[in-house]
């Protein structure tokens, strides 16, 4: 801060000096900027440490001598300083510092840094046991904010671990009028309460642990709750039949579930009310996955289903739930006629329309893999009844690419002509530039003008502005240019609170943390400061998460795409490793940028599930193998240069064995296997449908990522117009 004043004082120098008035103001500013250069802390110069901490040079703080040195010096650095430099210390592991820090920081008022400060302390100190302390830091708060959540719900766990019995029922009726259904949702507090009771030995206790045993979602409080009876004595209280479900529930939360079906299969025959309840039947899908006895476990289901029903008709909503459980496992377990029937069965006797919709989608999807092209009617019919289109939207994208594999163009019109209404974003853009394929090319009967009805459907995606890909696509068939980049220069400015702590971040070098907050209040950061935030994070090198920020900007209020913005969303990192490897392979600039955008967001040492490394993601055995080629031994592949160069090989030894680019980074994606195999079953298709047909999502969606990419570095950085570039994919569009 002290050398950017200093550099606009130079600069103004002249102007001042024009004006003899203000030739005092000039001088007093200067004076002060050069106290300042006098001025330490912690003996050391207050311009030197502000500098080393914004640039991540934090190794000095180790070795300071802290007995004797006032902590209020860090007050120097201004607003919020205690609270910015509790996380550079937590960064180095000085704890003890971090907290001192947060104390600090905590006795101020009248500032937002302190109360942050304060809830900071409140979570190091109930994390260390310091529960008597961070009680009198919650109180504070409280005070101020009565009906906070999360301060009172804070407060209950300090006394319940002291003991305090008493004043933690009294904060748990509390929370229950602040947010009721927040209190129900929270295992913890549950837990809080039926203990509290049980050590004053008050009524409701033990209704409360069955509670949480019989109607609430398996966590690992159910493992603390049963190791908390076990230890009390309080056991017995319970008789065999819920003994052995504590039991097991608490194996099941423990992830033993070869233990927990021992003991539910003796469970099945006992009477309704002391085992059944929809929580705990649908808990049993998970018990029996894990211990894979998936099959037995729907037969068993099943079968416990049917005499329920004899002996209580009335419980309609557990017969329902036990078809579902049982007919989800049938479909793990393959027997997917099975699956349908009892999912079906279970439709009858679903209320809730979210329910409803969860067990349809089980059952469509059941009918897809068992005969996807009996699948296409019953999804015409149910589109009919279901409640949310969109919960089914990857079931038709599913279908989709089954359809136009196998060719089967009659069934996927039929699809696509009776649930159009129901589809909206890129998925609507999908189906009808499928079915426009289908027209255009004499794959299906129209009675009308062809050219017409394919224009207007053309004219439906191009207005849509859902996806990218296809109105890229259409654009470069219909020749109607379109604009993917807006020339508009960003104004802004910060206007808020969390825009001042995001800020202050940026200052103390703590761009995570900036991220991570910016990230988390993106509704309420201004545009001005999303994009500081971004630029910081890219000039850092950490292009994964400006990319991540400003892609879920676009989704807030008042934040609108600028040019600037798509240099962010499409930066040119690694220009010169990028542009020397394409060169040197002879693979078109923009296309190797777009690949390496969407392998590994310029992240270099970033490593998959799978084990593909670096920024272009490639397999060991794969990079080696092309290493070797290249006369490369033992590759580095977090290397960047090392990588892109072995990566640009191999992308290019593929173009020449496929012939084509998209062929190529198909291959490149799923393996050269795969695109061989789909080659053969249905090579006949066009390039452009032959990419809606591969059966692999992620390969699928990957070429046409790149191919989008691809088109925006052209724009942006090579002056290309869209067709120039998509032509690399696609020469015969």
């Amino acid at each position: 801060m002290k050398s950017i004043i200093l550099t606009v004082l130079l600069r103004v120098q002249k102007f001042i000096f024009q004006k003899s008035k203000l030739h005092f103001s000039f001088f007093l500013l200067l004076s002060v900027f050069i106290s300042c250069q006098h001025s330490e802390i912690w003996n050391v110069p207050e311009v030197e440490f502000i500098s080393r901490i914004r640039h991540g040079d934090r190794e000095f703080l180790r070795h300071l001598d802290y007995e004797n040195l006032k902590l209020k010096e860090i007050n120097k650095l201004g607003s919020g300083s205690g609270y910015y430099m509790s996380y550079v210390y937590e960064s180095i592991g000085m704890r003890e510092l971090c907290i001192a820090m947060l104390n600090l920081e905590s006795k101020k008022s009248g500032n937002p840094w302190s109360l942050l400060s304060r809830k900071r302390l409140i979570s190091f100190l109930l994390d260390i046991k310091y529960y008597k302390e961070a009680e009198k830091h919650i109180l504070r708060i409280i005070k101020l904010d009565p009906e906070s959540f999360e301060m009172n719900r804070s407060l209950v766990r300090a006394l319940y671990r002291q003991g305090k019995y008493k004043e933690v029922l009294k904060g748990v009726q509390k929370l229950r009028g602040i947010d009721s259904a927040g209190f129900e949702e929270d295992l913890d507090l549950s837990l809080y309460e039926a203990v509290s009771l049980s050590r004053l030995k008050k009524k409701g206790w033990r209704d409360l642990f069955s509670d949480i045993f019989l109607k609430k979602k398996t966590s690992k409080i159910h493992y603390r709750a049963y190791t908390y009876l076990l230890q009390e004595d309080l056991y017995r209280e319970f008789d065999e039949i819920e003994r052995s479900w504590f039991k097991a529930k608490s194996c099941t939360a423990d992830a033993k579930y070869g233990s927990a079906v021992e003991i539910i299969d003796t469970l099945y025959k006992v009477p309704v009310k002391a085992f059944f309840t929809q929580r705990n039947i649908w808990d049993l899908y998970r018990i029996y996955i894990g211990s894979g006895r998936v099959s037995s476990g729907a037969e068993k289901i099943e079968n416990a289903a049917k005499i329920m029903l004899e002996r209580n008709p009335e419980r309609k909503d557990l017969y329902m739930a036990m078809l579902d459980t049982s007919g989800r496992l049938y479909r793990r377990a393959k027997r997917y006629d099975k699956a349908m029937e009892l999912l079906r069965e279970a439709l009858k006797y679903s209320i809730d329309k979210s329910e409803y919709d969860r067990i349809l989608w089980y059952y469509l999807d059941s009918s897809i893999t068992n005969s996807p092209e009996d699948a296409v009617g019953e999804l015409i019919r149910y589109s009919k009844i279901w409640n949310d289109p969109e919960y089914f939207y990857d079931l038709f994208d599913r279908i989709c690419s089954f359809l136009v594999e196998n060719q089967s163009w009659n069934k996927l019109y039929e699809l696509y002509n009776a649930v159009k209404r129901d589809l909206s974003g890129i998925l609507f853009e999908r189906y009808s530039f499928v079915a426009a394929c289908m027209i255009k090319d004499n794959l299906v009967a129209y009675n009308g003008d062809r050219k017409r009805k394919v224009n207007l459907i053309y004219k439906e995606i191009l207005e849509s502005n859902s996806s990218d890909y296809y109105r890229i696509i259409v654009s470069c068939i219909t020749g109607k240019e379109i604009k993917i980049v807006e020339k508009r220069r960003v104004v802004g400015k910060s206007k808020n609170t969390l825009d001042k702590i995001v800020s202050g971040f940026l200052d103390y070098g703590l761009l995570i943390q900036a991220y991570n907050l910016a990230y988390d209040g993106l509704k309420d950061l201004s545009p001005y400061m999303i994009r500081n935030v971004c630029y910081s994070l890219m000039k850092d090198g950490r292009y994964l998460e400006s990319i991540n920020l400003i892609r879920n900007a676009v989704n807030t209020p008042d934040f609108d795409l600028k040019r600037e913005d798509y240099l962010i969303l499409f930066p040119e990192a690694f220009r010169k490793e990028i542009r020397a490897a394409a060169e040197n392979e002879g693979i078109s600039v923009p296309v190797l940028f777009a690949l390496v955008r969407e392998e590994s967001r310029f992240e270099p040492e970033i490593s998959s599930r799978k084990g593909a490394a670096g920024l272009t993601q490639l397999m060991p055995a794969t990079a080696r193998e092309t290493a070797w080629k290249m006369g490369i031994k033992d590759p580095v592949l977090d290397d960047p240069i090392i990588n892109l160069s072995i990566g640009a090989r191999y992308l290019n030894d593929l173009y020449k064995r496929f012939g084509n680019i998209s062929l190529a980074l198909s291959a490149y994606n799923s393996g050269p296997s795969n695109l061989r195999r789909w080659q053969k079953e249905y090579n006949e298709l066009s390039k452009i449908l032959f990419i809606e047909a591969i059966p692999f999502v992620e390969t699928r969606n990957y070429v046409k990522k790149v191919l989008v990419s691809a088109v925006y570095y052209g724009y942006l950085y090579e002056d290309k117009k869209n067709d120039e570039v998509v032509k690399i994919f696609l020469p015969n569009l």
